[in-house]
């Protein structure tokens, strides 16, 4: 049975998370001497491939972080059509890739990688070439994150 060309990029989609997954679980595992050159492996990965979303908050009923991450959801067709990968972080809870845990996956290294403050919300878009292309310490509005990621060199070219 032939699958349908969408059904085709979601599966490579699945399995290039799932891949990546492993690669950050076993880079990155909570321990204290996890270092940047840790956490910058784990996101090497995605070079050339992906768009990164992150989203830091102090706690996971921060309603910036709440806000944001159901716009996120809200938007999926959006993201996956960018080639945006989406992480969450909240500070000494959790980690989550495109939704799913990653209970060995601390949070301190990404914190200091990143340079966010632990007490507060923050919105960072990595572009393929792994560079920062936004900070925010406000939620994002999607239609701004789209025009944003529609007008890089890289999307124009996708289009």
């Amino acid at each position: 049975m032939m699958r349908s060309a969408p059904q085709n990029k979601s599966m490579r989609r699945h399995s290039l998370h799932l891949s990546l997954l492993l690669i950050a679980l076993s880079s990155l595992l909570l321990t204290t001497s996890c270092s940047k050159a840790d956490v910058r492996d784990v996101f090497e990965q995605y070079l050339w491939q992906n768009r990164v979303v992150l989203v830091f908050a102090p706690e996971r009923e921060d309603p910036s972080f709440q806000a944001q991450m159901r716009d996120l959801r809200a938007h999926i067709e959006g993201l996956e059509e960018r080639d945006i990968v989406r992480w969450a972080i909240v500070s000494h809870d959790f980690v989550m890739l495109e939704g799913d845990l990653l209970p060995y996956m601390g949070t301190p290294p990404l914190y200091d990688h990143f340079n966010v403050d632990e007490s507060a919300f923050a919105f960072i878009l990595l572009g393929k070439d792994g560079e920062e292309k936004q900070r925010s310490e406000t939620p994002v509005n999607m239609k701004e994150l789209f025009a944003l990621v529609d007008q890089m060199p890289m999307r124009q070219r996708e289009i």
